[in-house]
């Protein structure tokens, strides 16, 4: 990872700050500081958290700042779940040229990318 990327990573701070069989509960400050014309983006980015199995529910609170991921439990850790949520930031954060070239552009070809990246990653899980 580029020091941009790191930049942007230690910006995010993102923390687990619950944990349980089945929840994990993940803050950032970051969350609370977007406007609602970033909010809609949610809509693309939450989906694509799915594509590792077992994860069953996120739930984002602009408010609070947090997002909750509901897994289950049976099929994945907190321990895998974890590195998922970072294996989903860094390759985000690695792509941020193409998001930034493709998302009003070709918002197809950014998913299906995104998505093979993804799909790449979830082998990284265990």
């Amino acid at each position: 990872m580029g020091l941009k990327q790191q930049f942007i990573k230690n910006y995010i701070n993102l923390k687990i700050i619950y944990q349980e069989d089945g929840l994990m509960q993940l803050h950032t400050a970051r969350l609370q500081q977007l406007s609602t014309d970033w909010q809609f983006y949610e809509d693309e980015i939450v989906p694509l958290f799915h594509i590792l199995q077992g994860v069953n529910h996120v739930k984002v609170d602009y408010l609070q700042g947090t997002i909750t991921i509901k897994y289950n439990s049976a099929q994945l850790s907190t321990s895998q779940v974890a590195k998922w949520v970072e294996l989903f930031l860094n390759t985000l954060i690695e792509n941020m040229e193409d998001i930034k070239e493709y998302w009003e552009s070709d918002p197809d070809k950014l998913r299906n990318l995104i998505t093979a990246k993804l799909k790449t990653q979830c082998a990284k899980v265990k």
